[in-house]
């Protein structure tokens, strides 16, 4: 009998890598950040880091699948995304400022994921 194939609105790795993440993160936060735990710490980025290189490498079909991803942006900005333009001229070289509305866009689609994903995540960051 022939396999059937998995349809294409199927995110169930991305979901899966999606609730790895989260138990990662909240690991991670719950950690104290001392000296002392250091090593701890490096050893919660590093599980992270690779949950979401794996989530980074795998195609997300549906808009959940899209915002499980842009959770995970959110954690590589410390839990406080400020968008991937520059706020201001000290932060980019004269050569990309101002902002090109492709980055403008793209700031606008991942605040607007991050919203619907955990609307407290992006609340009061939105440029």
């Amino acid at each position: 009998m022939a396999e059937t194939p998995t349809p294409p609105d199927d995110d169930a790795e991305i979901f899966r890598l999606a609730a790895a993440f989260a138990v990662a993160w909240e690991y991670e936060k719950a950690l104290p950040d001392d000296e002392d735990n250091d090593d701890a710490i490096e050893a919660a980025l590093a599980g992270a880091k690779s949950i979401v290189a794996r989530m980074i490498d795998t195609p997300a079909r549906t808009l959940a699948g899209v915002r499980a991803k842009a959770e995970a942006l959110n954690w590589c900005h410390g839990g406080v995304f400020e968008g991937i333009c520059p706020k201001s001229a000290e932060n980019v070289s004269a050569t990309q400022w101002p902002p090109t509305m492709d980055l403008r866009l793209a700031d606008s689609v991942l605040f607007d994921l991050l919203a619907i994903a955990n609307p407290a995540s992006a609340e009061g960051n939105k440029p």
